[in-house]
């Protein structure tokens, strides 16, 4: 798999059977009454040529039991700059995407899941922190094909892992981490992706959208460093507040007590599933439960027991953390909520707020001036002045530590 990105190939989510119903059918593009998605296709303005789109099928993204993701090259303009025209829109014109397909095993059931899936992204406006559709290819003569923006740093997972480990090499040469702005992680940034996040969980939220796997390993980091929510595989459209699931694989680990044990998605179990994501973020992707087997994760959470505070989280995310882990739904705050403390934290951090220091992960967390919510600051003295440079030993682990895998084993299947 190419490192430099990662599109589905942590954990790929079964259909899940609703007690409600098929709620995706109503996303659906029928075109006129008594139009057949095949016919209709024709006229739908997300359709693309074949001829538009080049796949480098020697460049893989991603790939998981129901999709292959491959790196491509769009020709010419990309249909959302013509159906969601702004500023934003108007870069997808000869430009890199990621192409989402099938696998050739795939059956009838899985490609009416897979249009399913395009049809629900056809639905939701283009926005800067979400994983956008730029076009489509569902012409029935040829294979279905997804297009969407392409993400050069991958997953988030694996980004903050990496920036650790790059971070770890350089301490292991010098002693201490180089600032590179390159390499470099701040706690500003990682702010920033929490606030970029929850934006998008907002805006989703707003539209009666359900995400149902907020992890890290479904948020997609670009050039610039902006985060963008992706894997809308187990998405809904909502008509209701609460939507009932059963069967599929299910990440055990992010899920909410009312999910865990009745099935239950609502907006507020997307949001447990944030403050899990932000462990993971602030602990620069580290596994969450990593001591706690699946099949006993409802027991330790209805027992009041949560993950510990991020070796790299300030007393004021940690609260947010809590606040997003109460065991009533209602106590927990809104997405809109989310970002607006986010946006507080972000404004009030200075430039220079706090490049992570990894070398001595037990002392100080920052090696710069940080500044609190009160207003006041504290000084940290540089790491290289005031301890001895770190061992042999504890930078083995530091390393063994940011190359650990992915939680494969945390996703359990139901029937």
């Amino acid at each position: 798999m190419n490192s430099s990105a990662s599109y589905g190939d942590h954990v790929e989510l079964a259909k899940v059977h609703t007690d409600q119903g098929d709620i995706t059918n109503r996303n659906q593009y029928t075109g006129q009454p008594g139009t057949s998605h095949d016919e209709a296709c024709t006229r739908d303005a997300w359709e693309i040529s074949n001829d538009q789109l080049k796949i480098i099928n020697h460049e893989k993204l991603g790939s998981g039991a129901f999709c292959v993701v491959f790196k491509g090259k769009l020709e010419g303009k990309a249909p959302i700059s013509e159906i969601h025209p702004s500023v934003a829109t108007q870069c997808f014109e000869n430009c890199e995407v990621a192409v989402k397909k099938l696998p050739e095993y795939a059956d009838e059931s899985a490609k009416n899941d897979f249009l399913q899936e395009i049809d629900f992204m056809k639905c939701i406006a283009y926005h800067t922190h979400l994983v956008s559709i730029l076009g489509c290819i569902t012409d029935p003569q040829l294979d279905p094909c997804l297009i969407i923006e392409y993400c050069c740093h991958g997953d988030l997972l694996k980004y903050v892992r990496n920036r650790r480990l790059e971070i770890v090499e350089e301490i292991m040469r010098t002693y201490y981490p180089t600032v590179d702005d390159e390499k470099a992680l701040r706690l500003k940034d990682l702010l920033s992706f929490a606030w970029q996040i929850s934006d998008g969980m907002d805006f989703l939220s707003s539209k009666g959208c359900i995400h149902r796997d907020v992890a890290a390993r479904n948020v997609f980091v670009d050039e610039k460093k902006v985060a963008k929510i992706g894997d809308f595989g187990l998405c809904r459209l909502m008509d209701s507040k609460t939507y009932t699931a059963r069967g599929g694989r299910l990440p055990i680990k992010w899920m909410a007590p009312e999910s865990l044990q009745d099935y239950e998605y609502t907006t507020k179990s997307d949001v447990w599933s944030f403050g899990v994501l932000l462990y993971e973020l602030f602990s620069l992707g580290a596994a969450p439960y990593s001591l706690v087997q699946s099949t006993d994760m409802l027991d330790y959470l209805r027992s009041g027991k949560r993950l510990d505070r991020p070796e790299y989280c300030d007393d004021n995310v940690y609260s947010i953390m809590q606040e997003c882990w109460k065991d009533k739904p209602d106590e927990r705050p809104f997405f809109s909520n989310l970002k607006m403390e986010f946006g507080t934290l972000l404004s009030d951090a200075t430039e220079e707020y706090g490049y992570l220091d990894i070398g001595n992960p037990s002392g100080a967390q920052y090696n710069r001036q940080v500044s609190n919510n009160s207003g006041s600051t504290e000084q940290s003295e540089s790491h290289a002045e005031e301890s001895a440079a770190p061992n042999e030993a504890d930078l083995k682990s530091l390393v063994q530590t940011a190359t650990s895998t992915s939680c494969d084993s945390d996703v359990v299947v139901f029937a």
